[in-house]
């Protein structure tokens, strides 16, 4: 219920609404240098686990990103 929670981005199915992926975008040096996010960013990795909802984070240092979600996606669905 807090407006400064949420996640960068949700894809969940069009059919039913349930999640499939968060996707969860971490800037490097906002990340790296600041214990309160990281902190936030655990509490939430552990309520995304609880309700089986699978997370990805990509961090904006590296590349890929395409790749890494849509293989991820594919394991996610079960299509690989």
């Amino acid at each position: 219920m807090n407006i400064l929670t949420h996640t960068d981005f949700l894809i969940f199915r069009k059919i039913d609404k349930m999640p499939v992926l968060v996707v969860e975008v971490d800037g490097y040096y906002y990340h790296s240098n600041n214990p309160k996010q990281l902190e936030r960013d655990r509490m939430k990795d552990k309520i995304l686990e609880k309700y089986n909802i699978p997370i990805l984070r990509i961090r904006t240092n590296e590349s890929g990103e395409e790749k890494r979600i849509y293989d991820k996606l594919l394991d996610e669905l079960g299509v690989r």
